[in-house]
């Protein structure tokens, strides 16, 4: 929005024991961070123990953190500091390379977070960092300078294979038949994207190719004056680039549990370099069977051939549904919508699954126009190169009206995954979105938010969804004040967010009654991991805001000029009352763990059991300018200084019991 994760994070439902989950809490730096990485050390949590799970006076917390320094401060340990190099209140100088280290072979021990009931998203798929893997390559990293190839990696760190035979290896937690590479390889020298090739092996025998390209990442001018104005500068010879990485995903033959997984650079694999960050393994079922009551956009005249233009068949295929109270159906195979959107009007459109049906395209969006919109099991893979706020290239558009539904759909390379709000083909005082539910998606790799709930939107649920490169706000509410409503009563719950390379992972933007709870967010590039904002001139904020149960890693950075926290509260545009934020871990933040800036005032909000652990200044900060008030308890920060000195003659934290460290 401010234009206008990692954890080592798998999902799988079970390599723990039956009834445990994976914490990565607000451990101390002895365990928990090694350099700048802010690379986690797992703890694991039966189900008696969840209680405790945020809890900074557990025992788990307190017996893995270093003693208290009656005298906390900040960069007191050299090693434990992930702020960039440098005095933080500066701009970074910008990299126009990867920082390489060489590294000797390292052997991975693979724990993959499985949370259900607890922070993040339960996931299909099992993801495996190329650092934490055999490496026979170089390592990158860590870094969090703005520019720098590894800054926007997930754990700061990534894998380069420069010459012929450089692999990294990972070994599969699980029977697997499908794949997701996130990786860079070079633009070409005028810009525009080169494509090429990597090489999977499978206990050493090849498996297949992956075609990868680099169309839709690299931007330029990083540490000019244009940085971040839109549409982005993809011209090479302006230098400081930034916006790296895409992915790659296939169906491949069956790896067995235990396999070694080995991306190679072969002498027929022609990129200059591969840049390899992680690598996602799944075991996808078979594709679903059309369910009887649909209409199969084959039937319309839909070719799923390259050049041709399926979007008129899936419009009539759509239209003819709507008028038969019927369904639509997308079966296996890539469709093209290539000149204008589709329109859906109250039906609901199912595919064969999320990696067998696809609408592929530029105009691959789907704009809705009633209530009881319903998307179930496909793929959206846009062709969006750059940002362009005029032009809704957004895989979903529009207000939702009442009971429309996102589940198990995948979005990438659109401007936006969804944007819930006035868009162009609805009338700003159309039906309101009431009881959107978005579900079991991934969007990824996108030039602008994720999700944006706005034009009043209210009892939307945004939960269990996987998130990662999104280009603008992951997840938003925003109640802009123009649509002379406010949002009202939604939900961020049990979401896996990670990298977005511009913005935040949550932000709530006004409002009343927006609850973030249970989500697993990391590796902000510039911003805060949670923002709480009077910005955008949003509604007011009214009834309660709770931000609960989230785990925060390696957030908050450098934007505009200003050092974000990984947590910040930002009255800028007018105050913000009934804010609770409590059960928090914030960990190995860049700046600040928790922030308050802005010219507004705090009214009375409540904070309680708050882990920071390693923030590379302060836990916390009151801006110059902060006005208002807090009460605390059970705030506990380790490993970094603890409240920052500044004017605080116009904020208060009333203290309550159980605050350590500041």
């Amino acid at each position: 929005m401010p234009g206008k994760a990692r954890p080592a994070l798998r999902g799988r439902a079970a390599p723990a024991p039956r009834g445990r989950t994976l914490l990565w809490a607000g451990l101390g730096l002895g365990l928990l961070l090694t350099a700048s990485a802010g690379v986690a050390f797992p703890f694991w949590l039966d189900s008696a123990q969840r209680s405790n799970r945020f809890d900074p006076h557990s025992p788990q917390f307190r017996a893995a953190t270093p003693a208290l320094s009656s005298t906390p401060s900040p960069g007191a340990s050299a090693t434990a500091s992930p702020s960039p190099a440098g005095t933080p209140t500066s701009s970074p100088t910008p990299s126009t390379s990867p920082t390489a280290s060489p590294s000797s072979t390292v052997t991975p021990t693979y724990t993959p977070t499985v949370v259900p009931g607890g922070a993040g998203a339960t996931l299909a798929f099992d993801e495996y960092e190329a650092e934490d893997g055999t490496v026979n390559a170089t390592v990158i990293g860590p870094s969090r300078t703005l520019g720098n190839m590894a800054a926007e990696a997930s754990g700061r760190k990534a894998v380069r294979l420069n010459a012929t035979g450089d692999s990294v290896s990972i070994q599969s937690l699980h029977d697997a038949n499908a794949i997701v590479l996130r990786y860079c390889i070079p633009d070409a020298p005028a810009g525009g994207g080169i494509t090429a090739t990597v090489s999977v092996y499978v206990g050493g025998v090849f498996l297949q190719k992956l075609a990868l390209t680099s169309r839709y990442s690299w931007f330029y001018g990083m540490g000019g004056a244009n940085t971040w104005n839109i549409p982005y500068d993809d011209n090479p010879a302006d230098g400081g680039p930034f916006h790296y990485y895409d992915e790659a995903r296939s169906l491949t033959a069956d790896i067995p549990a235990g396999s070694t997984v080995t991306i190679q650079k072969d002498a027929d694999d022609l990129a200059a370099f591969y840049v390899i960050d992680l690598v996602d393994l799944e075991k996808v079922g078979p594709p679903l069977a059309e369910p009887s009551g649909f209409l199969a956009i084959t039937d319309f005249g839909a070719t799923g051939v390259p050049g041709h233009d399926d979007g008129p068949a899936i419009q009539a295929c759509i239209t003819t549904a709507a008028a038969t109270s019927q369904g639509v159906w997308i079966p296996q195979g890539t469709f093209y919508s290539t000149a204008k959107g589709i329109t859906v009007t109250g039906v609901t459109i199912r595919g064969a699954g999320m990696w067998y049906s696809t609408v592929s395209g530029l105009y691959a969006r789907f704009n809705l126009v009633a209530n009881q919109c319903r998307f179930y099991d496909f793929a959206i893979l846009g062709d969006t190169v750059n940002r362009d706020d005029s032009s809704p290239d957004n895989g979903f558009n529009n207000d939702a009206g009442a009971g429309s539904r996102l589940e198990n759909i995948w979005i990438e390379h659109t401007k936006c995954g969804f944007w819930v709000g006035c868009c162009g083909d609805w009338p700003s005082d159309g039906p309101t979105t009431d009881g959107l539910v978005v579900t079991g998606c991934r969007i990824r790799d996108t030039l602008a938010d994720g999700v944006n709930i706005n034009n009043g939107a209210k009892n939307v649920v945004i939960q269990n969804n996987h998130l990662r490169y999104t280009g603008d706000d992951s997840l938003a509410s925003w109640s802009n004040g123009g649509a002379g409503k406010p949002n009202l009563n939604n939900s961020f719950l049990n979401n896996t967010i990670q990298l977005p390379w511009r913005a935040n992972c949550v932000a709530v933007y006004g409002g009343s009654g927006t609850m973030v709870r249970d989500n697993l967010v990391s590796d902000t590039y510039n911003y805060p991991g949670i923002f709480v904002a009077q910005q955008f001139s949003s509604t007011l904020f009214a009834g309660a805001t709770t931000v609960q149960a989230n785990t925060v890693l390696r957030c908050g950075g450098l934007f505009w000029g200003t050092n974000f926290g990984a947590v910040c509260v930002a009255p800028t545009e007018g105050d913000i009352s009934g804010l609770v934020l409590k059960d928090l871990s914030v960990t190995a933040s860049t700046y600040y763990g928790l922030q308050i800036q802005g010219a507004g005032k705090v009214n009375s909000a409540q904070i309680g059991n708050v882990a920071d652990a390693g923030s590379g200044l302060y836990g916390i900060q009151a801006q110059g300018g902060a006005k208002g008030s807090a009460t605390v308890d059970g705030l506990v920060v380790q490993g970094s200084g603890g409240l920052a000195p500044g004017a605080l003659a116009a904020f208060t934290f009333v203290r309550g019991s159980g605050n350590i460290g500041w």
